[in-house]
């Protein structure tokens, strides 16, 4: 052996507390990096999934979602004779008070289902056919309502 080799080998076993602890930072570095590695792939893949899951676009009035803005439902249609349109749905929405509190407030055609993905946590989605509504997880702790509670909304 060459005598840089071996002065490297005896400083490691003079100074063993040092190569220790040195041996385990670089676990440690290396592990991190590992697990933020993952944690970052994790990441990008949920968002994609998110990303994949929701509409690619919306069309608004010109003057915006500002209250009594509307958009011709003739628009719909011709939205929906695209081929490239896989689905299309009209929404109606508005701020309310609930409760005293203010709250988002949205009225929807059964075709939203298509462009967009909701996960339920309890219950089934409204059936078009009665007066029936999807609450979302706050709002629904928030008015104290369980699945099958009758909401009334003035």
């Amino acid at each position: 052996m060459s005598i840089v080799v071996k002065m490297i080998l005896r400083d490691f076993t003079t100074r063993r507390t040092r190569t220790f602890l040195t041996l385990l930072g670089v676990a440690i570095g290396i592990a991190m990096m590992v697990t933020l590695g993952a944690i970052s792939e994790g990441t990008s893949a949920q968002l994609q999934r998110s990303f994949s899951e929701m509409a690619d676009f919306m069309v608004s009035p010109s003057r915006g979602f500002a209250m009594g803005n509307r958009m011709d439902e003739h628009y719909l249609d011709v939205i929906r004779t695209y081929p490239e349109v896989r689905a299309a749905s009209a929404y109606l929405g508005g701020m309310m008070f609930v409760d005293g509190d203010i709250s988002l407030v949205v009225g929807a055609e059964e075709e939203i289902f298509s462009v967009i993905s909701v996960e339920l946590g309890e219950g089934r989605l409204p059936n078009w056919s009665n007066p029936e509504m999807v609450l979302g997880f706050a709002a629904a702790r928030e008015m104290r309502v369980e699945v099958g509670d009758t909401v009334e909304i003035s």
